[in-house]
Protein backbone atom coordinates (compact mmCIF):
# COMPACT_ATOMS: atom_id res chain seq x y z
CA UNK A 1 0.00 0.00 0.00
CA UNK A 2 2.85 2.37 0.77
CA UNK A 3 4.09 1.43 -2.70
CA UNK A 4 1.56 2.86 -3.88
CA UNK A 5 0.93 5.74 -2.41
CA UNK A 6 4.58 6.74 -3.20
CA UNK A 7 3.91 6.27 -6.86
CA UNK A 8 0.85 8.38 -6.99
CA UNK A 9 2.84 10.96 -5.19
CA UNK A 10 5.90 11.04 -7.73
CA UNK A 11 3.98 10.55 -10.88
CA UNK A 12 4.70 7.09 -11.86
CA UNK A 13 3.38 3.72 -13.29
CA UNK A 14 0.75 2.49 -10.19
CA UNK A 15 2.61 -0.82 -10.65
CA UNK A 16 4.19 -2.65 -13.30
CA UNK A 17 3.19 -4.83 -15.85
CA UNK A 18 4.91 -8.19 -16.13
CA UNK A 19 5.19 -9.44 -19.80
CA UNK A 20 3.24 -12.55 -20.24
CA UNK A 21 5.80 -15.91 -20.38
CA UNK A 22 4.13 -16.99 -23.60
CA UNK A 23 5.95 -13.47 -25.65
CA UNK A 24 9.59 -14.56 -24.33
CA UNK A 25 8.95 -18.14 -25.26
CA UNK A 26 7.29 -18.09 -28.43
CA UNK A 27 10.18 -17.42 -30.80
CA UNK A 28 12.05 -20.43 -28.94
CA UNK A 29 9.20 -22.66 -29.75
CA UNK A 30 9.26 -21.44 -33.37
CA UNK A 31 13.13 -20.90 -34.76
CA UNK A 32 14.50 -24.24 -31.71
CA UNK A 33 11.69 -26.60 -30.63
CA UNK A 34 9.80 -27.00 -27.02
CA UNK A 35 12.88 -28.28 -25.55
CA UNK A 36 14.55 -25.08 -25.77
CA UNK A 37 11.33 -23.21 -25.03
CA UNK A 38 10.93 -25.52 -21.76
CA UNK A 39 14.43 -24.61 -20.73
CA UNK A 40 14.13 -20.48 -21.18
CA UNK A 41 10.80 -21.27 -19.25
CA UNK A 42 12.70 -22.78 -16.07
CA UNK A 43 15.37 -20.36 -16.61
CA UNK A 44 13.18 -17.29 -16.52
CA UNK A 45 10.86 -18.30 -14.07
CA UNK A 46 14.31 -18.83 -11.68
CA UNK A 47 16.16 -15.82 -12.52
CA UNK A 48 13.39 -12.98 -13.55
CA UNK A 49 10.49 -14.36 -12.21
CA UNK A 50 9.37 -10.46 -11.23
CA UNK A 51 10.02 -9.80 -15.00
CA UNK A 52 7.28 -12.11 -16.49
CA UNK A 53 3.86 -13.49 -15.93
CA UNK A 54 3.84 -17.05 -15.21
CA UNK A 55 -0.12 -17.08 -15.51
CA UNK A 56 -1.21 -20.24 -16.91
CA UNK A 57 -3.78 -18.11 -19.27
CA UNK A 58 -0.16 -16.82 -20.96
CA UNK A 59 0.29 -20.87 -22.21
CA UNK A 60 -3.33 -21.68 -22.64
CA UNK A 61 -3.26 -18.28 -25.05
CA UNK A 62 -0.31 -19.27 -26.62
CA UNK A 63 -1.75 -22.66 -26.97
CA UNK A 64 -4.83 -21.36 -28.44
CA UNK A 65 -2.52 -19.55 -31.10
CA UNK A 66 -0.77 -22.12 -32.26
CA UNK A 67 -4.39 -24.47 -32.38
CA UNK A 68 -5.88 -21.41 -34.65
CA UNK A 69 -3.07 -21.60 -36.91
CA UNK A 70 -3.26 -25.19 -37.57
CA UNK A 71 -0.06 -26.05 -35.62
CA UNK A 72 -1.55 -28.86 -33.45
CA UNK A 73 1.51 -30.56 -32.03
CA UNK A 74 3.02 -26.95 -31.06
CA UNK A 75 -0.13 -26.55 -29.44
CA UNK A 76 -0.17 -29.69 -27.52
CA UNK A 77 3.84 -29.21 -26.35
CA UNK A 78 3.09 -25.60 -25.26
CA UNK A 79 -0.05 -27.34 -23.18
CA UNK A 80 2.08 -30.11 -21.90
CA UNK A 81 4.46 -27.62 -20.31
CA UNK A 82 1.75 -25.72 -18.69
CA UNK A 83 0.38 -28.98 -17.56
CA UNK A 84 3.66 -29.49 -15.90
CA UNK A 85 3.75 -26.31 -14.50
CA UNK A 86 0.10 -26.06 -13.52
CA UNK A 87 -0.92 -29.84 -13.21
CA UNK A 88 -4.50 -29.32 -11.67
CA UNK A 89 -5.58 -26.77 -13.90
CA UNK A 90 -8.69 -28.12 -15.24
CA UNK A 91 -8.57 -25.37 -17.94
CA UNK A 92 -5.55 -26.34 -19.27
CA UNK A 93 -6.30 -30.03 -19.48
CA UNK A 94 -9.69 -29.56 -20.96
CA UNK A 95 -8.00 -27.14 -23.47
CA UNK A 96 -5.27 -29.86 -23.89
CA UNK A 97 -7.53 -32.78 -24.31
CA UNK A 98 -9.42 -31.01 -27.12
CA UNK A 99 -6.47 -30.63 -29.19
CA UNK A 100 -4.75 -34.02 -28.70
CA UNK A 101 -8.60 -35.18 -29.94
CA UNK A 102 -8.42 -32.85 -32.88
CA UNK A 103 -4.89 -34.29 -33.78
CA UNK A 104 -6.32 -38.32 -33.43
CA UNK A 105 -4.60 -38.96 -30.35
CA UNK A 106 -8.00 -39.92 -29.06
CA UNK A 107 -6.09 -42.34 -26.36
CA UNK A 108 -4.34 -39.42 -25.14
CA UNK A 109 -7.07 -36.91 -25.33
CA UNK A 110 -9.60 -39.46 -23.00
CA UNK A 111 -6.57 -39.63 -20.46
CA UNK A 112 -6.47 -36.17 -20.61
CA UNK A 113 -10.11 -35.82 -20.29
CA UNK A 114 -10.40 -37.77 -17.03
CA UNK A 115 -7.36 -36.26 -15.52
CA UNK A 116 -9.05 -33.13 -15.82
CA UNK A 117 -12.93 -34.92 -14.42
CA UNK A 118 -10.74 -36.32 -11.42
CA UNK A 119 -10.05 -32.76 -10.42
CA UNK A 120 -13.42 -31.47 -11.64
CA UNK A 121 -15.95 -34.11 -11.89
CA UNK A 122 -18.36 -31.29 -13.06
CA UNK A 123 -16.63 -30.25 -15.91
CA UNK A 124 -19.22 -30.33 -19.05
CA UNK A 125 -16.65 -29.61 -21.82
CA UNK A 126 -14.70 -32.78 -20.84
CA UNK A 127 -17.78 -34.96 -20.45
CA UNK A 128 -18.44 -34.06 -23.73
CA UNK A 129 -14.89 -34.93 -24.82
CA UNK A 130 -14.93 -37.99 -23.59
CA UNK A 131 -18.40 -39.02 -25.07
CA UNK A 132 -17.51 -37.73 -28.26
CA UNK A 133 -14.20 -39.72 -28.26
CA UNK A 134 -16.55 -43.23 -27.55
CA UNK A 135 -18.78 -42.06 -30.25
CA UNK A 136 -15.96 -42.62 -32.84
Amino acid sequence: MATLALNIIHHRPLWKLKTPIALAIAPLINDEGIVKAREKYRELKKDHNEAYNFDESSLITLGYSYYYVGDLQKAIDVLCLNAEVYPKSVWNLKTLGEVYSLAGAKEKAAATFQKALDLDPGCEPCKLGLKNIAKH
